[in-house]
């Protein structure tokens, strides 16, 4: 006898192969390598529409991605979004290759199908390498993949990459192995490469049993309680169409209202004069310059590169002694000559 809810089929995608599951009819769920997505934490947009706060995201991956098409999956928690983004025209290609159409697949990044973790460092093996992870009020706030198992400088770049303390978290030893959950661990905000199969023969069986609900209900019914409920229909519509006009000047009103807002909030910061300003009061001069300058909703992030080694130890205090500047982290490359710096800066 078949099950009336099927086991899901499970598409295992690995880099450069995919893992069949058994033939089944349960819906399929396409688990993509952490190693084939990219993870990056957002701030979120503090307006009460979902539809402008992605619009707003979108922006912002538009400057990320680094694909032609892109897929992405949202998780709003708090004052932030988590975003995974993969190759839409990669993974479609697999799943064509597979036998399915994209259309009726899942696809979703494997660390939302792993356990999720509320707070802290951990450690975790992938379908390809391994992954770290820095969690904080159930938002993965840094993640970091490696094909190879990270060495002692791979871990010291992440913690100083994640902003995580010396004394927050000890360092996992080897990848803890976490079995998949037979579903994601959180409702997407997103519905893009997230395609819901639509079991379209339970459906017909829903909506003809409620037919046949209710007319039961209602073959009863006397003529004089038919036409006493098309009244009520029509005073309802009436009603709805009178107050239409007070709702649409109430709508218009909060997105004023919200827009007013977000322009404040824009304000709040310092601008970018300003903020060379402050550097400069601090750079060492003939020397070290600035690239690569990026700087949104209060990150900051820029490189500094010299021809001779920077002391990278004086360069971040002088940065915390500048007003303003906060939770300073740094990587250092090409012998000290490049210090990669980021920083929260607070609003004036």
């Amino acid at each position: 006898m078949s099950s009336i809810f099927p086991i899901p089929r499970v598409y295992r995608h690995h880099l450069g192969a995919v893992e069949r599951p058994p033939a089944g009819r349960g819906r399929r769920l396409w688990v993509l390598s952490r190693a084939l997505c990219r993870y990056r934490v957002f701030p979120r947009l503090d307006d009460p529409s979902p539809t402008r706060r992605l619009a707003a995201l979108d922006f912002q991956i538009a400057e990320w991605s680094p694909y032609e098409a892109t897929a992405r999956l949202v998780q709003e928690e708090g004052k932030r979004a988590g975003v995974w983004i993969w190759d839409r025209s990669l993974v479609n290609a697999a799943i064509l290759a597979a036998g399915e159409r994209p259309d009726r697949v899942t696809v979703m990044p494997e660390t939302v199908m792993q356990p999720r973790l509320t707070q802290g460092l951990r450690h975790v093996r992938t379908l390809d390498g391994s992954e770290a992870q820095w969690w904080e009020d159930g938002l993965m706030l840094a993640s970091r993949w490696w094909r190879d198992s990270p060495t002692e400088s791979d871990w010291r770049q992440f913690r100083r990459a994640a902003s995580i303390p010396p004394d927050g978290a000890a360092v996992p030893g080897h990848a803890e192995t976490l079995e998949l959950l037979s579903a994601p661990w959180f409702t997407p905000s997103s519905g893009r490469g997230i395609v819901a199969r639509i079991n379209w023969r339970r459906t017909y069986e829903g909506v003809a049993a409620a037919a046949i609900v209710l007319f039961g209900v209602f073959v009863g019914q006397s003529l004089r309680d038919h036409l006493d409920l098309r009244h009520l229909q029509r005073d309802i519509a009436e009603a709805e169409a009178a107050a239409q006009p007070l709702a649409q000047e109430r709508a218009k009103a909060r997105n004023g209202l919200g827009d007013i807002e977000n322009l404040r909030a824009l304000d709040a910061l310092p601008g970018q004069l300003d903020l060379f300003a402050r550097m400069s009061t601090v750079m060492p001069q003939n020397g070290p310059h600035l690239t690569d300058w990026n700087f949104q909703h209060g990150d900051l992030d820029f490189t500094m590169t010299s021809a001779a080694p920077i002391d990278a130890v004086a360069n971040v205090r002088m940065l915390e002694a500048v007003a303003g500047f906060s939770n300073v982290s740094l990587i250092r490359s090409n012998g000290d000559r490049t210090l990669k710096i980021k920083l929260k800066v607070a609003p004036r």
